[in-house]
């Protein structure tokens, strides 16, 4: 399916986790950038050989008793050991996600556009890699998770081999660098240089350059109109 897709974003996300499945390590966007504390210092000792899966949160809130799981964890910064059945979870999903798309549109997965996804995020974002990965912890234990299990941490917490690490890790930005969250390691500048239909590159002023930046406001307004609804269901 990789190389049927010809939406460098879709293409983006679907390799990270094919990458990190294949063969393990850290991932990170072109557009992270570490501080001060080194990956060596990210996993306490003891719990380096219990977890399969770290990773870090880009959205965080409270419980709020809906049955909605609303956190999401980040997709720049992941890492894993290989053979994860919680990526491999993420990888099926998408596979089954993009083959319905395709079917509702009565085209192959080649002839995708982005005009028939409605979310890149839900199709095979961050948001996408969140469930999947809850659903394949879910399974082996037996019960369902929600934000009362990942959310709100103030240190790193192992639910079964997956460790989460607290708010600030991952997002220090967005979360205004509250301490109590937890240190901060790594930045992430949200580049988005991969989140356009052509891959990002175009010479400036021309008719292509235009287009990628109207989708860019639109992909924009978009997450910024979630943000808000998202604080409505919470205030």
């Amino acid at each position: 399916m990789y190389f049927s897709l010809k939406i460098p974003t879709l293409r983006a996300d679907l390799l990270r986790y094919l990458i990190l499945y294949a063969y393990g390590g850290v991932w990170f966007d072109l557009d992270v950038s570490c501080r001060d504390i080194p990956m060596y210092r990210w996993v306490l000792e003891e719990r380096r050989g219990a977890a399969s899966l770290v990773l870090g949160l880009e959205f965080d809130c409270e419980w709020q008793d809906y049955g909605i799981l609303y956190l999401q964890f980040a997709s720049w910064a992941i890492m894993a050991k290989a053979g994860s059945v919680h990526l491999l979870r993420v990888i099926e999903d998408i596979v089954v996600v993009l083959n319905g798309i395709a079917g509702r549109n009565n085209v192959s997965v080649e002839g995708l556009q982005l005009s028939m996804i409605s979310d890149v995020v839900d199709a095979t974002g961050p948001k996408k890699m969140t469930l999947g990965i809850v659903k394949s912890l879910d399974r082996i234990l037996g019960r369902k998770l929600d934000d009362r299990d990942i959310g709100e941490l103030r240190r790193a917490r192992l639910i079964h081999d997956a460790l989460i690490l607290p708010r600030n890790t991952f997002t220090g930005t967005q979360n205004v660098f509250k301490k109590e969250k937890g240190d901060v390691f790594v930045n992430h500048h949200y580049a988005g240089s991969l989140k356009d239909t052509f891959g990002g590159e175009a010479e400036k002023g021309s008719e292509r350059d235009r287009e990628i930046k109207e989708e860019k406001r639109v992909e924009r307004e978009g997450i910024l109109g979630k943000r808000r609804r998202l604080i409505d269901t919470i205030f």
